[in-house]
């Protein structure tokens, strides 16, 4: 009787880096020399401020470098390449779900000699298509709030409306979608309650976080992408505060009578 065969079968499994819903943003660029002629394999350095944590990464064959999934915060970016001066520039804010869109120039000249540059906020988001409004932490600090949800805020953004009462906990609708079709996120993670009774959808805000430990948080109606895809209405991306290298925290008292 001849011995039984045994057939071994192996899998090739292909895992692909696929962007899903997150509470940071994205810092891309062009890096040319003063004739507007790309350079390609420049260093790229970004230097997160509060914690000086630092990105890096090159730039492609068309000058272009491209730095996802950054925290949110204050940075400074240099960039160097053989036969250029070193360029910094500083003062970049990056906010939630942003896309900051930069553009380099480098000098010819040697490595060490250096030029740093003074950024300022840009009053357009040209990277995308989606149209939303970042409630940064300056406003979820210094503006009136009963209550204490940081989520209220939400009406400072365009095309939102007050919402009372139908069992939500969310105080606004916006986008011109129902309140169930809102989708809120809190670090990335879905942050919803959902009602199974009558039509299945999201009824409001599963976990509301202290006004004192809120970052900020975006609000967009329109045109966002597709990790965002299953909400009709308007997306709420929130973003919890990180540590730095410094000591920090807060305190608050009420007064009651």
């Amino acid at each position: 009787m001849s011995a039984p065969i045994r057939i071994c079968v192996l899998l090739a499994l292909s895992l692909t880096a696929v962007q899903a819903q997150v509470s940071t943003g994205t810092i891309v660029g062009t890096v040319t020399d003063s004739t507007g002629a790309v350079i390609a394999n420049a260093d790229v350095k970004l230097h997160h401020t509060a914690t000086g944590e630092v990105r890096q990464t090159r730039t492609n064959q068309h000058g272009e470098f491209n730095a996802p999934f950054v925290r949110v915060g204050g940075y400074s970016l240099s960039v160097s390449a053989q036969g250029f001066k070193t360029e910094t520039v500083s003062g970049i804010s990056l906010l939630v779900d942003q896309t900051v869109n930069l553009r380099v120039t480098l000098e010819v000249g040697a490595l060490s000699e250096k030029i740093e540059v003074t950024s300022a906020a840009p009053l357009v988001d040209s990277a995308t298509s989606s149209l939303g409004q970042v409630i940064v932490n300056q406003q979820i600090l210094d503006m009136p709030l009963n209550g204490r949800n940081p989520f209220a805020l939400g009406l400072l953004s365009g095309n939102t409306t007050p919402m009372f009462g139908m069992g939500s906990n969310l105080p606004f609708i916006a986008g011109g979608g129902r309140f169930s079709a809102n989708e809120v996120t809190l670090d990335g993670v879905d942050n919803n309650t959902v009602s199974n009774a009558g039509s299945i959808g999201r009824n409001g805000i599963a976990f509301v976080p202290s006004v004192d430990a809120v970052q900020e948080f975006k609000v967009k109606t329109n045109n966002f992408s597709a990790e965002f895809g299953h909400a009709a209405g308007s997306v709420v991306n929130a973003t919890i505060k990180n540590g730095t290298n410094q000591y920090h925290g807060t305190a608050f008292e009420f007064l009651t009578e």
